[in-house]
């Protein structure tokens, strides 16, 4: 795939990133953090369905997309499959409508299991959509759908509350749905799919070797939504409404920050693959080890200094954010960090390792929130996601170290005892002063080891 692709298929998510950061601050201002809470627990709620909904079905259409030659036939055997399963999951929520209503709302509510409901459709729908335009390399159509969808749900959440049409947790859900259903339509149309009436008839074959390679992919998934989510249910059950939404909210605002996975992936991983076939030298991972984590370190550090500022947005119903907000930082970090120390398991092709560590630190997140969570609510939870995702990345690099070759722990280590450290004081009343110190040490000491790094980019940028 050519730079002009991967930079066409980047620009959605990144602009979308964008619109979903700025929109955090002006949803917290229209709604209060009982509200925000609610809101939370539907999204999730809606990712959990989504997942056993599609059972790792997307994943296995696009591993086959340029495998089968009738396109149709691939869709048949993996949306239709998830078309059946989501119309069993949509009868359920129907008939627990009540039960389901009061875990996530606290009362019975209808039209936000409904809504609920429809956006798992429409959401799934438009996987396979967005799957289709990736795979024929519709870069600008893939990212128009996905900046679309930000910016219609944004306007759309806007008028709705604003005009006082629906109250604030339908206008919220039904926005989602709107823009969901309307890029939909919009994909469908770009895609241009042409079915030529073509006859299908059920291929056991296919089907087991789709399920072969989803099902694994979906035991994965579901760990992973443990590991980022489950939090946030326990929270629920644990605590409060106002505490849920306090940490959503502090969430919502680092969980942009995992675009930089995003990027990292898209650019590091065909790199490290690159320089594996070349037989590069370990010293050239180790040093992007070095020039990634530093950088990063430079964020968390610079985000900690304006952390003030930056909860102020969310509006003085969320001010209490400020003691969750640093903690929370360490998830994107570590998160971003884990995709270029564990380039072992790409190389090596042995990524049996994933789902047992992912499943480990979601059993360790569980059980530390269980005790967290009553004594100190949403920071305690807050704390338990940052422990857990250093030790998700930890093991992720020492058994990547164990497939593959050795990658220095040297930078890592560097991240993790300075990013602890300013955590210990970002409570005290010096924390901005300690942590503009830090960051004036950690940004010279790149700057004078990697002088070389930094002016090329800066010509390049320039021209």
């Amino acid at each position: 795939m050519s730079l002009k692709k991967l930079l066409g298929f980047s620009l959605g998510p990144i602009v979308a990133a964008l619109i979903g950061l700025i929109s955090v601050p002006i949803i917290t201002r229209l709604v209060l953090p009982e509200v925000f809470a609610q809101i939370s627990l539907a999204h999730i709620t809606v990712q959990l369905l989504l997942f056993g909904c599609l059972a790792g079905l997307d994943q296995a259409y696009i591993r086959e997309f340029y495998e089968t030659k009738s396109k149709v036939k691939l869709l048949t055997h993996t949306l239709g499959v998830n078309v059946l399963i989501s119309v069993l999951l949509l009868i359920l929520l129907y008939v627990f409508r009540d039960e389901v209503a009061y875990f996530l709302f606290d009362k019975s509510d209808a039209l936000s299991v409904g809504l609920i409901g429809c956006i798992l459709f429409q959401t799934m729908l438009l996987r396979y959509l967005k799957s289709g335009l990736r795979m024929k390399g519709m870069a600008l159509s893939f990212s128009l759908v996905t900046i679309l969808q930000s910016a219609l749900n944004l306007i759309f959440i806007l008028l709705l509350i604003n005009f006082e049409i629906l109250g604030n947790l339908h206008a919220i859900l039904s926005a989602n749905l709107i823009s969901i259903s309307s890029v939909t339509i919009l994909a469908f149309l770009k895609l241009k799919l042409n079915f030529n009436n073509e006859p299908v008839k059920f291929d056991m074959l296919l089907f087991k070797s789709l399920l072969a390679f989803s099902l694994p992919l979906l035991v994965s998934s579901l760990f992973m939504w443990v590991l980022y989510s489950a939090d946030q249910y326990m929270l629920r059950i644990l605590s409060d409404f106002t505490e849920l939404g306090l940490y959503s909210a502090a969430y919502k605002l680092c969980a942009a920050l995992t675009l930089l996975q995003g990027i990292i992936a898209v650019y590091w991983i065909p790199l490290s693959l690159k320089w594996a076939k070349n037989n590069e030298s370990i010293v050239s991972y180790e040093r992007a080890g070095f020039i990634v984590s530093n950088v990063l370190l430079i964020i968390f550090l610079v985000v900690i200094v304006l952390k003030d500022w930056l909860i102020l947005l969310l509006g003085e119903n969320y001010s209490n954010a400020l003691q969750i907000f640093p903690y929370l930082l360490m998830f994107p970090i570590y998160y971003a960090l884990a995709e270029v120390a564990s380039v072992g398991f790409s190389i090596s092709r042995k990524n049996k390792f994933l789902v047992p560590i992912t499943a480990s630190c979601a059993l360790v997140n569980i059980v530390l929130n269980y005790f967290a969570i009553p004594f100190w609510g949403a920071k305690g939870a807050a704390v338990v996601t940052a422990i857990t995702f250093m030790l998700y990345f930890y093991l992720r690099l020492y058994f990547s170290n164990k497939v593959w070759k050795k990658v220095s722990y040297k930078s890592y280590n560097y991240l993790s005892i300075i990013s602890v450290f300013t955590l210990i004081f970002s409570e005290s009343n010096f924390s901005v002063y300690i942590s503009l110190f830090i960051l004036f040490v950690v940004s010279l000491n790149f700057l004078v080891k990697e002088k070389d790094t930094v002016l090329i980019i800066c010509k390049k940028l320039r021209s």
